[in-house]
């Protein structure tokens, strides 16, 4: 019984003891609003992220730009190729020896002008 009557008596002194306010929990204040310096902060944040997002949006249009010129560049690059080999083909066609003499036997009426012979010295 001895023991029992310890505890109880450790347990009511314990209760009975005044509690210190310095060692509680800390009390949180309320916010009294922002400082000027932390809404400039803010405002100027802001400002640095929207000018960000503007020169990412005009670099992207910049480059859809480029690209478009390309395509087109590309495209010109591609017709003239082939108006080239449509050309290649027409004086290949015109310089052919059989058609120039097919013209010179039509005009002349199959008649041939004397040769002219060179001759070495």
């Amino acid at each position: 019984m001895l023991a029992v009557k310890e505890s109880v008596d450790y347990a009511s002194s314990r209760v009975a003891q005044p509690i210190d306010r310095r060692r509680a929990a800390p009390v949180v204040e309320r916010a009294r609003g922002l400082s000027w310096t932390d809404k400039f902060a803010i405002a100027a944040s802001i400002a640095f992220c929207m000018s960000a997002g503007w020169y990412v949006a005009g670099a992207g249009a910049k480059i859809d730009l480029l690209n478009a010129s390309i395509d087109r560049i590309q495209t010109q690059i591609q017709r003239t190729a082939a108006d080239n080999a449509s050309l290649s083909t027409q004086v290949d066609e015109l310089k052919s020896p059989s058609r120039i003499l097919g013209i010179v036997m039509g005009r002349f009426k199959g008649q041939f002008a004397h040769p002219v012979q060179i001759q070495k010295h």
